[in-house]
């Protein structure tokens, strides 16, 4: 209804304006003709008083001026357009945050390239490589931020594609600690000692400088062991495809190494007992049957290792499996 009477009081008012105002007669009745600019400012606030006046058909004299005049549709109208408004003055406002995030991303970037070039700096993060810590932060226990990141950290490093780097985190004891933790049982861990040990031997250089310390290589071999405890193969860390892949990468390196099927070393039963839990693992899952091969073909350098391998059904249905197909039917 306000609305209604607001469009009928403005219609009579323009009417008033536009009339030829040729005799006071008129000019009494109607009232004195109202400016355009005057029209055109006047603020909607004055609605109620226009309302009350409206059989006089003349605008009061306490009218604001200087607001402009928008069509009365109604008030929730304006009301929505003054927030649309503001809107969009605010998504107009420049964001400078991507740049502060770019600039403290470049500044951690440059101080830890700095860091890297201590020593001491490596060996501080390779003495956070402890079972202990590994357990508490991936199993949810008790442990201090400090030793989590360290680790995390330290993994960062075992996988940067610069061979000086591995080589430094290599000296600094980083083979062995890691080699400690392939010994946990939980299958996390493992996954991710055997990821670190995988990328520290990548590249010529660390595996020239691991062919030439034997240390290393015994570290290696006892690490491996607590993955071929498990009587059953559904429980065994094997069965887990990443944990499975990286044994078979880090068995094929140690089949590299000088030290390798000697007889003081022992370690013919470990390769042999390898391959066979390996090769029904492959029965589940193939996709790791290259590196098995290449395992099977390092290995059978030895005698003792390739007549077990003769022996065992699984190993010899893998062997005809992956054989060319003319050097089978020779066979």
């Amino acid at each position: 209804h306000r609305h209604s009477m607001a469009t009928l009081l403005l219609r009579r008012i323009v009417a008033a304006a536009g009339a030829p105002s040729a005799s006071k007669a008129s000019t009494a009745v109607r009232g004195p003709a109202i400016p355009y600019s005057v029209r055109q400012h006047v603020s909607t606030s004055s609605v109620p008083c226009l309302l009350n006046n409206s059989k006089n058909h003349s605008l009061p004299r306490s009218t604001h001026v200087g607001v402009p005049l928008r069509p009365l549709r109604s008030f929730s109208s304006f009301r929505d357009t003054n927030s649309q408004v503001s809107v969009f003055a605010i998504d107009d406002e420049p964001t400078m945050w991507p740049a502060y995030a770019c600039g403290a991303l470049i500044a951690g970037l440059y101080t830890t390239c700095i860091l890297l070039k201590r020593d001491r700096f490596i060996q501080r993060l390779n003495s956070c490589i402890e079972p202990a810590t590994a357990l508490g932060g991936l199993s949810g226990r008790e442990s201090s931020y400090r030793q989590i990141g360290g680790l995390l950290l330290a993994f960062c490093l075992t996988q940067v594609p610069a061979e000086e780097l591995k080589l430094r985190v290599l000296e600094a004891d980083g083979l062995d600690r890691w080699s400690q933790l392939v010994g946990c049982f939980d299958v996390g861990v493992q996954q991710i000692a055997l990821g670190a040990l995988t990328g520290l031997l990548e590249g010529q250089g660390p595996l020239r400088a691991f062919r030439e310390r034997e240390a290393w290589y015994q570290s290696l071999t006892q690490a491996l062991p607590p993955l071929l405890h498990a009587s059953d193969l559904t429980h065994s860390p094997l069965s887990d495809p990443e944990v499975f892949r990286d044994t078979l990468r880090v068995a094929c390196i140690l089949c590299t190494h000088p030290s390798c099927f000697q007889p003081e070393q022992g370690d013919n039963w470990l390769y042999e007992r390898l391959l066979e839990q390996s090769a029904q693992v492959l029965d589940m899952d193939a996709s790791s049957a290259l590196e098995w091969a290449c395992l099977a073909s390092a290995a059978s350098a030895d005698a003792t290792v390739a007549k077990a391998m003769l022996q065992s059904d699984t190993v010899k249905r893998w062997l005809v499996h992956l054989a060319a197909p003319e050097k089978a039917d020779e066979s």
